[in-house]
């Protein structure tokens, strides 16, 4: 067994990040363990997560300890050919290779149960897909509000909470904040930020 692979080494790893973490005064964006403490503590049981942006699927993998279903959405063809390479001997996970904007109106109706929503596909700076789109999030909201009544519940997350400020250079087509919020209120969800990640769930979980 890989080293990689044992618990010790988790640990190690999680320590050695939050004491980065700290040096830095907690500041954003908040490294990978922070972000899946709030992923795993908002999930849903028994749901299907929907993540966009896949990247190098390490999220995915992640996801795919606890839910019952990962669908993971990803533009860029070598981080798709990769996380597809990965996953493609893994019941539970289906890697898309397009964007979310395309995927969301036809995907979404088709889910039932629970259903959880990382939303991390939006163009924040190098190392990340630019489409034609730099913040789908808006046709994203958009899509799910459709569905939503077909659902249990829902939980979504949407990262990089910085970036929504469309007065800020290189990020005009995100909303704002209160963009965001207005969303969530107007469709009856609770509403927080950790992390850097806006969060909206049912009220009733």
């Amino acid at each position: 067994m890989s080293i990689k692979n044992t618990a010790l080494y988790r640990r190690m790893r999680y320590r050695k990040g939050l004491e980065e973490w700290l040096e830095t005064g907690f500041d954003v964006p908040a490294p990978a363990i922070a972000k899946r403490s709030v992923l795993k503590r908002y999930t849903l049981p028994k749901s299907t997560w929907v993540e966009t942006g896949t990247n190098m699927g390490n999220t995915t993998a992640y996801l795919g300890q606890f839910a019952d279903r990962v669908i993971t959405i990803e533009p860029e063809p070598n981080l798709y050919a990769s996380a597809n390479a990965r996953f493609g001997d893994n019941p539970s996970i289906e890697v898309i290779k397009d964007v979310s904007e395309n995927v969301f109106p036809a995907l979404l109706p088709k889910l039932s149960g629970n259903v959880c929503f990382w939303l991390d596909g939006h163009y924040s700076g190098d190392g990340t897909f630019q489409g034609e789109l730099e913040c789908p999030i808006r046709e994203e909201l958009q899509a799910i509000s459709d569905n939503m009544d077909k659902w249990d519940a829902v939980s979504i997350m949407i990262d990089d909470m910085r970036c929504f400020d469309p007065e800020k250079p290189g990020f005009s087509q995100y909303p704002t904040k209160e963009f965001l919020v207005d969303w969530a209120v107007s469709r009856g969800l609770r509403w927080d930020i950790e992390h850097d990640i806006f969060i909206a769930r049912s009220k009733q979980v």
